[in-house]
């Protein structure tokens, strides 16, 4: 069923949209990790120089470390998600997975008919079926009789006919046959407005879908902007640290602000992703 296909598609883009968020995130963290390593050597040759006081080797070694193991953890969490497409996709779980970035980032037109719909439909027809069939047991019935054959009466003979009618009452005692009746038309009644909830269902689940989609695009560029302009601002920052014009709270915040902005920059990323999947859900693509 074409429905199904539309679920299957739609978990299955969900799911790696899942995985390219965590994936993005432990590679965020990473590289954060790897950059805050690197300052805190810089931190130790200006405290060994006696530029800077010896509590700032302390503070930029945990705070590389800190961010060392939020990555490993993401790395956890990314590998985690992995899993989880394999299981998807029915296939033998590996130790990472290999993604490269969603070809498609506007969603895809549907047929003009919702799966969803055709599928109610279908009950419907089957339900008008069964109520047909309860009520064709209720009606009397016609069937018609008839004969044919040579005749011969003295010298005279000939070919004649002879036609017949037959009602037959079905023999019902009571209510008999009346509940399969009422149950039919329940039925009926039951898909016919089920075919108009889904429908109506399905434009408002449309017009969420595709409002969230122009959020999560719109969000994504200003988290875009966002990133660049704290990674401008840490650069400032750290050079006016090593003057010893910015205290090294200043530069650790400042630090935090950018892994915080490459962090949400992923998870928009992953965000506009599964967005995408739900509009194309509900406009029934498969």
């Amino acid at each position: 069923m074409d429905w199904a296909r539309v679920t299957a598609r739609r978990d299955a883009t969900l799911r790696v949209a899942e995985l390219w968020a965590a994936t993005e995130v432990a590679d965020a963290l990473t590289d954060s990790a790897a950059d805050a390593e690197r300052a805190a050597e810089g931190v130790d040759s200006l405290v060994d120089s006696g530029l800077r006081p010896p509590a700032d080797r302390a503070r930029s070694e945990a705070t590389a470390l800190s961010l060392s193991a939020q990555a490993a953890q993401a790395r956890g969490e990314a590998l985690a998600a992995c899993a989880r497409v394999h299981a998807l996709l029915r296939q033998a779980v590996e130790e990472s997975c290999s993604l490269s970035p969603p070809a498609e980032l506007a969603p895809r037109e549907g047929p003009d008919v919702h799966p969803a719909i055709v599928a109610a439909e279908q009950a419907l027809r089957a339900a008008q079926a069964a109520r047909a069939s309860a009520l064709y047991d209720r009606l009397p019935m016609l069937s018609a009789t008839g004969t044919a054959g040579e005749y011969v009466a003295g010298n005279a003979n000939g070919f004649g006919w002879s036609a017949g009618a037959e009602v037959r009452m079905p023999v019902l005692s009571g209510g008999a046959g009346l509940g399969s009746n009422q149950v039919a038309v329940a039925q009926r009644t039951a898909a016919e407005l089920a075919v108009e909830d889904q429908a109506l269902q399905l434009d408002a689940a449309r017009v969420a879908a595709e409002a969230r989609f122009a959020a999560a695009v719109e969000s994504l560029a200003a988290l875009q902007a966002a990133e660049g302009a704290s990674e401008s601002a840490l650069l400032l920052i750290e050079s006016r640290y090593r003057e010893g014009l910015e205290s090294l709270e200043a530069w650790l915040g400042a630090r935090r602000e950018r892994d915080a902005a490459r962090v949400a920059l992923a998870q928009g990323r992953a965000e506009r992703l599964s967005a995408l999947a739900e509009v194309e859900s509900v406009r029934g693509v498969w």
